[in-house]
Protein backbone atom coordinates (compact mmCIF):
# COMPACT_ATOMS: atom_id res chain seq x y z
CA UNK A 1 0.00 0.00 0.00
CA UNK A 2 0.93 3.64 -0.53
CA UNK A 3 -0.06 5.72 2.50
CA UNK A 4 0.28 9.47 2.89
CA UNK A 5 0.28 10.44 6.57
CA UNK A 6 -0.50 14.04 7.60
CA UNK A 7 0.39 15.56 10.99
CA UNK A 8 1.12 18.96 12.47
CA UNK A 9 4.81 18.13 13.06
CA UNK A 10 7.31 15.29 13.05
CA UNK A 11 8.06 15.72 16.74
CA UNK A 12 6.17 17.09 19.71
CA UNK A 13 3.43 15.65 21.87
CA UNK A 14 1.66 12.31 21.76
CA UNK A 15 -0.29 12.91 18.51
CA UNK A 16 2.86 13.82 16.60
CA UNK A 17 4.81 10.88 17.98
CA UNK A 18 2.03 8.45 17.07
CA UNK A 19 1.89 9.72 13.46
CA UNK A 20 5.67 9.42 13.13
CA UNK A 21 5.87 5.94 14.65
CA UNK A 22 2.95 4.73 12.54
CA UNK A 23 4.74 5.95 9.40
CA UNK A 24 7.92 4.12 10.40
CA UNK A 25 5.99 0.99 11.29
CA UNK A 26 4.23 0.93 7.93
CA UNK A 27 7.58 1.28 6.17
CA UNK A 28 9.02 -1.57 8.22
CA UNK A 29 6.03 -3.69 7.23
CA UNK A 30 6.96 -3.22 3.56
CA UNK A 31 4.58 -0.43 2.62
CA UNK A 32 5.37 2.92 1.03
CA UNK A 33 4.54 5.56 3.62
CA UNK A 34 5.50 9.22 3.82
CA UNK A 35 4.67 11.88 6.39
CA UNK A 36 3.55 15.39 5.38
CA UNK A 37 3.82 17.94 8.19
CA UNK A 38 3.23 21.60 8.84
CA UNK A 39 6.44 21.89 10.86
CA UNK A 40 9.46 19.76 9.95
CA UNK A 41 12.26 19.33 12.51
CA UNK A 42 13.81 15.97 11.64
CA UNK A 43 16.07 15.12 8.70
CA UNK A 44 14.18 12.07 7.45
CA UNK A 45 13.86 12.31 3.64
CA UNK A 46 10.36 10.83 3.77
CA UNK A 47 9.08 13.70 5.93
CA UNK A 48 7.74 16.41 3.62
CA UNK A 49 6.94 19.94 4.84
CA UNK A 50 3.66 21.40 3.62
CA UNK A 51 3.93 24.99 2.46
CA UNK A 52 2.57 27.43 5.04
CA UNK A 53 3.09 30.43 2.75
CA UNK A 54 -0.27 32.18 2.93
CA UNK A 55 0.44 34.31 -0.14
CA UNK A 56 1.54 31.53 -2.52
CA UNK A 57 -1.38 30.24 -4.62
CA UNK A 58 -1.88 26.48 -4.69
CA UNK A 59 -1.06 24.66 -7.91
CA UNK A 60 -4.34 22.78 -7.55
CA UNK A 61 -6.87 24.51 -9.83
CA UNK A 62 -9.73 23.64 -7.47
CA UNK A 63 -8.17 25.61 -4.61
CA UNK A 64 -9.59 28.98 -3.57
CA UNK A 65 -7.32 31.99 -4.16
CA UNK A 66 -5.09 33.04 -1.23
CA UNK A 67 -6.67 35.49 1.17
CA UNK A 68 -5.07 38.91 1.35
CA UNK A 69 -3.50 40.35 4.52
CA UNK A 70 -6.58 42.47 5.25
CA UNK A 71 -8.89 39.47 4.99
CA UNK A 72 -6.68 37.43 7.30
CA UNK A 73 -6.48 40.26 9.81
CA UNK A 74 -10.25 40.70 9.77
CA UNK A 75 -10.80 36.96 10.26
CA UNK A 76 -8.41 36.85 13.20
CA UNK A 77 -10.16 39.76 14.92
CA UNK A 78 -13.59 38.28 14.20
CA UNK A 79 -12.73 34.93 15.78
CA UNK A 80 -12.86 32.97 12.51
CA UNK A 81 -10.76 29.79 12.64
CA UNK A 82 -7.70 30.11 10.43
CA UNK A 83 -7.86 27.91 7.33
CA UNK A 84 -5.74 30.18 5.11
CA UNK A 85 -3.11 27.64 4.07
CA UNK A 86 -3.14 27.14 0.27
CA UNK A 87 -0.39 24.50 0.50
CA UNK A 88 -2.94 21.99 1.83
CA UNK A 89 -4.47 21.84 -1.65
CA UNK A 90 -1.20 20.46 -3.04
CA UNK A 91 -1.00 17.78 -0.35
CA UNK A 92 -1.07 14.84 -2.76
CA UNK A 93 2.19 16.03 -4.33
CA UNK A 94 4.02 14.87 -1.19
CA UNK A 95 4.17 11.40 -2.75
CA UNK A 96 5.63 10.36 -6.07
CA UNK A 97 2.40 9.33 -7.72
CA UNK A 98 -1.07 9.02 -6.22
CA UNK A 99 -1.38 7.50 -2.71
CA UNK A 100 -3.81 4.67 -2.13
CA UNK A 101 -4.99 6.35 1.03
CA UNK A 102 -4.48 9.57 3.03
CA UNK A 103 -4.38 9.33 6.83
CA UNK A 104 -4.98 12.62 8.65
CA UNK A 105 -4.06 13.33 12.27
CA UNK A 106 -4.38 16.65 14.16
CA UNK A 107 -5.38 19.36 11.67
CA UNK A 108 -5.37 22.46 13.86
CA UNK A 109 -2.59 24.83 14.90
CA UNK A 110 -1.48 26.80 11.91
CA UNK A 111 -0.84 24.58 8.92
CA UNK A 112 -3.96 23.05 7.34
CA UNK A 113 -6.97 24.24 5.31
CA UNK A 114 -9.90 22.11 6.42
CA UNK A 115 -11.83 23.29 3.34
CA UNK A 116 -9.74 20.90 1.22
CA UNK A 117 -11.41 17.85 2.81
CA UNK A 118 -14.39 17.53 0.39
CA UNK A 119 -12.05 17.71 -2.63
CA UNK A 120 -9.45 15.42 -1.05
CA UNK A 121 -11.95 12.75 -0.04
CA UNK A 122 -13.34 12.74 -3.59
CA UNK A 123 -9.87 11.86 -4.93
CA UNK A 124 -8.67 9.15 -2.53
CA UNK A 125 -9.98 7.32 0.55
CA UNK A 126 -9.36 9.40 3.67
CA UNK A 127 -8.82 8.12 7.20
CA UNK A 128 -8.89 10.57 10.09
CA UNK A 129 -7.59 9.73 13.56
CA UNK A 130 -8.87 12.11 16.21
CA UNK A 131 -6.47 12.96 19.02
CA UNK A 132 -8.68 15.61 20.62
CA UNK A 133 -12.12 17.23 20.23
CA UNK A 134 -11.24 20.19 17.98
CA UNK A 135 -13.09 18.84 14.95
CA UNK A 136 -16.27 18.59 17.06
CA UNK A 137 -16.18 22.12 18.51
CA UNK A 138 -16.25 25.78 17.52
CA UNK A 139 -12.63 26.30 18.54
CA UNK A 140 -11.34 24.27 21.49
CA UNK A 141 -9.34 21.05 21.50
CA UNK A 142 -11.04 19.98 24.74
CA UNK A 143 -14.34 21.46 25.99
CA UNK A 144 -13.45 20.88 29.69
CA UNK A 145 -16.96 19.97 30.76
CA UNK A 146 -18.80 22.37 28.44
CA UNK A 147 -21.54 20.62 26.43
CA UNK A 148 -22.32 23.43 23.96
CA UNK A 149 -20.40 21.63 21.20
CA UNK A 150 -23.23 19.10 21.04
CA UNK A 151 -25.72 21.71 19.81
CA UNK A 152 -23.72 24.25 17.84
CA UNK A 153 -21.46 26.11 20.30
CA UNK A 154 -21.94 29.89 20.63
CA UNK A 155 -21.76 31.92 23.85
CA UNK A 156 -18.42 30.22 24.52
CA UNK A 157 -17.59 30.17 28.24
CA UNK A 158 -13.81 30.26 27.64
CA UNK A 159 -12.25 31.60 24.45
CA UNK A 160 -8.77 31.21 25.95
CA UNK A 161 -8.85 27.40 25.72
CA UNK A 162 -6.36 26.18 23.12
CA UNK A 163 -6.56 27.02 20.25
CA UNK A 164 -7.78 30.42 21.52
CA UNK A 165 -9.96 33.00 19.76
CA UNK A 166 -10.03 36.79 20.10
CA UNK A 167 -13.82 36.98 19.69
CA UNK A 168 -16.69 34.54 20.09
CA UNK A 169 -17.41 33.26 16.60
CA UNK A 170 -17.75 29.68 17.80
CA UNK A 171 -21.28 29.14 16.49
CA UNK A 172 -20.24 30.11 12.96
CA UNK A 173 -17.01 28.10 13.23
CA UNK A 174 -18.99 25.05 14.35
CA UNK A 175 -21.46 25.46 11.47
CA UNK A 176 -18.66 25.89 8.93
CA UNK A 177 -16.96 22.69 10.10
CA UNK A 178 -20.25 20.78 9.87
CA UNK A 179 -20.80 22.05 6.33
CA UNK A 180 -17.28 20.98 5.31
CA UNK A 181 -17.62 17.58 6.94
CA UNK A 182 -21.10 17.00 5.51
CA UNK A 183 -19.61 17.48 2.03
CA UNK A 184 -16.82 14.98 2.74
CA UNK A 185 -16.54 11.22 3.11
CA UNK A 186 -13.95 9.69 5.42
CA UNK A 187 -13.28 6.92 7.90
CA UNK A 188 -12.99 8.02 11.51
CA UNK A 189 -10.72 6.40 14.07
CA UNK A 190 -10.56 7.13 17.78
CA UNK A 191 -7.72 5.99 20.04
CA UNK A 192 -10.36 5.18 22.65
CA UNK A 193 -14.06 4.42 22.74
CA UNK A 194 -14.72 7.64 24.64
CA UNK A 195 -13.52 9.88 21.80
CA UNK A 196 -14.90 7.70 18.99
CA UNK A 197 -18.39 7.70 20.51
CA UNK A 198 -18.28 11.48 20.96
CA UNK A 199 -17.41 11.89 17.30
CA UNK A 200 -20.08 9.44 16.14
CA UNK A 201 -22.69 11.35 18.17
CA UNK A 202 -21.59 14.71 16.75
CA UNK A 203 -20.45 14.37 13.14
CA UNK A 204 -22.75 13.98 10.11
CA UNK A 205 -23.56 10.28 9.77
CA UNK A 206 -23.48 10.48 5.96
CA UNK A 207 -19.83 11.56 6.10
CA UNK A 208 -18.60 8.54 8.02
CA UNK A 209 -17.49 5.57 5.93
CA UNK A 210 -15.94 3.35 8.63
CA UNK A 211 -15.63 4.13 12.34
CA UNK A 212 -13.40 2.18 14.69
CA UNK A 213 -11.31 2.34 17.84
CA UNK A 214 -7.59 1.71 17.43
CA UNK A 215 -5.65 2.34 20.65
CA UNK A 216 -2.40 4.21 20.19
CA UNK A 217 0.70 2.06 20.48
CA UNK A 218 4.27 2.50 21.65
CA UNK A 219 7.54 0.66 21.14
CA UNK A 220 7.51 -1.73 24.08
CA UNK A 221 11.00 -2.94 23.16
CA UNK A 222 12.27 0.57 23.94
CA UNK A 223 9.88 1.39 26.78
CA UNK A 224 10.57 -1.49 29.14
CA UNK A 225 11.60 -1.94 32.78
CA UNK A 226 15.23 -1.30 33.74
CA UNK A 227 17.40 -0.82 36.82
CA UNK A 228 16.13 2.04 38.98
CA UNK A 229 19.36 2.71 40.86
CA UNK A 230 21.36 3.05 37.64
CA UNK A 231 18.82 5.47 36.16
CA UNK A 232 18.87 7.62 39.30
CA UNK A 233 22.66 7.71 39.23
CA UNK A 234 22.66 8.91 35.61
CA UNK A 235 20.17 11.69 36.42
CA UNK A 236 21.87 12.62 39.69
CA UNK A 237 18.78 11.75 41.73
CA UNK A 238 19.07 10.51 45.34
CA UNK A 239 18.84 6.74 45.57
CA UNK A 240 16.68 6.60 48.70
CA UNK A 241 14.06 9.27 47.88
CA UNK A 242 10.50 8.57 46.77
CA UNK A 243 10.08 9.96 43.26
CA UNK A 244 6.80 10.83 41.57
CA UNK A 245 7.20 11.46 37.85
CA UNK A 246 5.12 14.02 35.94
CA UNK A 247 5.51 14.26 32.14
CA UNK A 248 3.79 16.86 29.95
CA UNK A 249 4.61 19.04 26.97
CA UNK A 250 5.09 22.42 28.64
CA UNK A 251 5.60 20.99 32.11
CA UNK A 252 3.30 22.36 34.79
CA UNK A 253 2.13 25.05 32.34
CA UNK A 254 0.38 22.48 30.13
CA UNK A 255 -3.21 23.79 29.82
CA UNK A 256 -4.81 20.36 30.15
CA UNK A 257 -3.09 19.48 33.44
CA UNK A 258 -3.99 20.43 37.01
CA UNK A 259 -0.80 21.72 38.69
CA UNK A 260 -2.68 23.05 41.72
CA UNK A 261 -4.04 19.63 42.68
CA UNK A 262 -0.68 18.04 41.87
CA UNK A 263 1.23 20.36 44.18
CA UNK A 264 -1.39 20.04 46.91
CA UNK A 265 -1.05 16.27 46.65
CA UNK A 266 2.75 16.28 46.69
CA UNK A 267 2.84 18.60 49.72
CA UNK A 268 0.38 16.45 51.67
CA UNK A 269 2.12 13.21 50.73
CA UNK A 270 5.54 14.64 51.61
CA UNK A 271 4.38 15.47 55.13
CA UNK A 272 3.21 11.89 55.68
CA UNK A 273 6.37 10.36 54.18
CA UNK A 274 8.80 12.52 56.17
CA UNK A 275 11.65 12.12 56.97
CA UNK A 276 11.89 10.27 53.65
CA UNK A 277 12.20 12.78 50.81
CA UNK A 278 9.48 12.99 48.15
CA UNK A 279 10.68 14.44 44.85
CA UNK A 280 8.44 15.59 42.01
CA UNK A 281 10.36 14.93 38.79
CA UNK A 282 8.94 17.20 36.05
CA UNK A 283 9.74 16.26 32.45
CA UNK A 284 8.66 18.30 29.45
CA UNK A 285 9.17 21.88 30.51
CA UNK A 286 9.80 24.18 33.40
CA UNK A 287 8.04 23.91 36.71
CA UNK A 288 6.65 27.43 36.26
CA UNK A 289 4.64 29.20 33.60
CA UNK A 290 1.08 29.65 32.43
CA UNK A 291 0.38 31.82 35.46
CA UNK A 292 1.29 29.05 37.90
CA UNK A 293 4.16 29.08 40.39
CA UNK A 294 4.63 25.94 42.52
CA UNK A 295 5.04 26.30 46.29
CA UNK A 296 8.65 26.63 47.40
CA UNK A 297 8.40 23.81 49.93
CA UNK A 298 7.94 21.17 47.21
CA UNK A 299 11.16 19.51 46.08
CA UNK A 300 11.04 19.65 42.28
CA UNK A 301 13.62 18.38 39.80
CA UNK A 302 12.99 19.13 36.16
CA UNK A 303 14.08 18.07 32.66
CA UNK A 304 13.13 19.58 29.32
CA UNK A 305 11.73 17.45 26.50
CA UNK A 306 14.54 16.03 24.44
CA UNK A 307 15.01 14.02 21.26
CA UNK A 308 17.31 11.77 23.29
CA UNK A 309 15.03 8.86 24.18
CA UNK A 310 17.51 7.62 26.77
CA UNK A 311 16.91 10.67 28.97
CA UNK A 312 13.15 10.16 28.92
CA UNK A 313 13.64 6.47 29.63
CA UNK A 314 15.90 7.28 32.57
CA UNK A 315 13.10 9.41 34.02
CA UNK A 316 10.62 6.53 33.76
CA UNK A 317 13.12 4.07 35.22
CA UNK A 318 14.16 6.38 38.08
CA UNK A 319 10.62 7.01 39.33
CA UNK A 320 8.43 5.04 41.71
CA UNK A 321 5.19 6.02 39.99
CA UNK A 322 3.74 8.27 37.31
CA UNK A 323 1.28 10.92 38.47
CA UNK A 324 -0.98 12.29 35.74
CA UNK A 325 -3.49 14.86 37.04
CA UNK A 326 -5.44 16.00 33.97
CA UNK A 327 -8.55 18.05 33.39
CA UNK A 328 -8.75 16.56 29.89
CA UNK A 329 -6.66 14.02 27.98
CA UNK A 330 -8.00 11.81 25.21
CA UNK A 331 -5.46 8.98 25.36
CA UNK A 332 -2.14 10.13 26.81
CA UNK A 333 0.93 8.43 25.36
CA UNK A 334 2.85 9.09 28.56
CA UNK A 335 0.54 6.74 30.47
CA UNK A 336 1.24 3.95 27.97
CA UNK A 337 5.00 4.54 28.13
CA UNK A 338 4.98 4.51 31.92
CA UNK A 339 3.04 1.24 32.11
CA UNK A 340 5.36 -0.35 29.55
CA UNK A 341 8.30 0.65 31.78
CA UNK A 342 6.63 -0.99 34.76
CA UNK A 343 5.51 2.19 36.51
CA UNK A 344 2.24 2.24 38.46
CA UNK A 345 0.07 5.15 37.29
CA UNK A 346 -1.92 7.48 39.53
CA UNK A 347 -4.18 9.57 37.31
CA UNK A 348 -7.48 11.39 37.11
CA UNK A 349 -10.42 9.42 35.71
CA UNK A 350 -11.12 11.66 32.71
CA UNK A 351 -11.76 11.03 29.01
CA UNK A 352 -9.91 7.94 27.72
CA UNK A 353 -7.63 7.40 30.72
CA UNK A 354 -9.91 4.76 32.35
CA UNK A 355 -9.50 2.73 29.14
CA UNK A 356 -5.74 2.72 29.75
CA UNK A 357 -5.41 2.34 33.53
CA UNK A 358 -7.25 -0.51 35.23
CA UNK A 359 -7.96 0.88 38.69
CA UNK A 360 -6.48 -1.28 41.44
CA UNK A 361 -4.58 -3.40 38.91
CA UNK A 362 -2.19 -1.16 36.94
CA UNK A 363 -2.66 1.99 39.00
CA UNK A 364 -5.20 4.12 40.82
CA UNK A 365 -7.75 6.64 39.48
CA UNK A 366 -9.14 9.67 41.30
CA UNK A 367 -11.69 12.36 40.39
CA UNK A 368 -10.27 15.50 38.73
CA UNK A 369 -9.53 18.49 40.92
CA UNK A 370 -9.24 16.44 44.13
CA UNK A 371 -5.76 17.14 45.47
CA UNK A 372 -6.19 15.30 48.76
CA UNK A 373 -7.57 12.18 47.06
CA UNK A 374 -4.64 12.35 44.67
CA UNK A 375 -2.31 12.53 47.68
CA UNK A 376 -3.92 9.48 49.25
CA UNK A 377 -3.56 7.51 46.02
CA UNK A 378 0.12 8.49 45.75
CA UNK A 379 0.71 7.41 49.35
CA UNK A 380 -1.15 4.13 48.83
CA UNK A 381 1.23 3.20 46.03
CA UNK A 382 4.41 4.50 47.66
CA UNK A 383 3.77 2.86 51.03
CA UNK A 384 2.81 -0.58 49.71
CA UNK A 385 5.78 -2.32 48.12
CA UNK A 386 3.80 -5.46 47.26
CA UNK A 387 1.06 -3.46 45.55
CA UNK A 388 3.60 -1.42 43.62
CA UNK A 389 5.30 -4.59 42.43
CA UNK A 390 2.01 -6.17 41.32
CA UNK A 391 1.00 -3.02 39.47
CA UNK A 392 4.37 -2.88 37.77
CA UNK A 393 3.98 -6.40 36.38
CA UNK A 394 0.32 -5.90 35.44
CA UNK A 395 1.02 -2.59 33.70
CA UNK A 396 3.82 -4.07 31.62
CA UNK A 397 1.61 -7.01 30.66
CA UNK A 398 -1.28 -4.73 29.67
CA UNK A 399 1.03 -2.56 27.56
CA UNK A 400 2.35 -5.61 25.71
CA UNK A 401 -1.10 -7.05 25.05
CA UNK A 402 -3.01 -3.90 24.12
CA UNK A 403 -0.71 -0.96 23.44
CA UNK A 404 2.31 -2.32 21.58
CA UNK A 405 2.84 -0.34 18.37
CA UNK A 406 2.97 -3.58 16.37
CA UNK A 407 -0.59 -4.29 17.50
CA UNK A 408 -1.59 -0.75 16.47
CA UNK A 409 0.06 -1.10 13.05
CA UNK A 410 -1.59 -4.47 12.39
CA UNK A 411 -4.98 -3.02 13.29
CA UNK A 412 -4.48 -0.05 10.98
CA UNK A 413 -3.32 -2.27 8.13
CA UNK A 414 -6.44 -4.42 8.48
CA UNK A 415 -8.59 -1.27 8.52
CA UNK A 416 -6.81 0.17 5.49
CA UNK A 417 -7.46 -3.06 3.57
CA UNK A 418 -11.16 -3.04 4.50
CA UNK A 419 -11.51 0.64 3.60
CA UNK A 420 -9.79 0.23 0.25
CA UNK A 421 -11.83 -2.86 -0.58
CA UNK A 422 -15.10 -1.11 0.22
CA UNK A 423 -13.98 2.02 -1.67
CA UNK A 424 -13.10 0.13 -4.83
CA UNK A 425 -9.35 0.43 -4.23
CA UNK A 426 -6.81 -2.36 -3.79
CA UNK A 427 -4.56 -3.23 -0.85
Amino acid sequence: MRILMVSMADRGGGAERIALRLTVGLQNAGHEAVLAVGFKHLAYPWVHPLSRDRNQPARNRDAPPPAGPDDRKWSLRAGVEDFFYPGSWDLLEAMDGWPDLVHLHNLHTGYFDLRVLPWLSAQVPVVMTLHDCWLLSGHCAHPLGCERWRGGCGACPDLSIYPPLLRDNTANNWARKREILASSRFSLIGPCDWLRKRAEDSLPKSSLHVTATVPNGINTSVFRPADQAAARARLGLPKDAAIALYVANGGLANPWRDPESLCQAIMAAAITLAPRRLILLVVGGTAEGGGFTPPQDIEIWQCAFTDDASQLLDAYHAADLLVHPAWADSFPTVVLEAMACGLPVVATAVDGIPEQVIAGETGLLVPPGEGLKLAQAILTVLQNDAMRSRMSVAGRRRALEHFDERVMIDRYLALYADILASSGGSA
